[in-house]
């Protein structure tokens, strides 16, 4: 039998991951148009630390929803950083 928490959990992880799609979206921008010039370096930089953040927090606590959703946002953060870095 399936718990609350244990759905609630999945849910979690799902509503989690749509959030961190910010990252691969303005990635697909940036890559479609060739440039990054408008776009805060510092922002992202700021997400990504959070990100990474909540990754060892998750780790830490053993939690597989907050991993799950923080390593993909990590990933993704990191990928968009790099094309920034790269069309700017």
């Amino acid at each position: 039998m399936i718990t609350f928490e244990k759905l609630y959990g999945y849910y979690m992880v799902l509503i989690g991951s749509v959030g961190h799609l910010l990252f691969v979206l303005q990635t697909i921008k940036i890559l479609q148009t060739g440039c990054a010039k408008d776009l805060s370096l510092g922002g992202f930089l700021i997400s990504f630390v959070s990100l990474v953040s909540w990754l060892v927090y998750g780790l830490m606590k053993k939690d597989k929803p907050l991993i799950i959703v923080n390593l993909f946002g990590s990933l993704a953060a990191f990928v968009c950083i790099c094309v920034i870095l790269l069309f700017r």
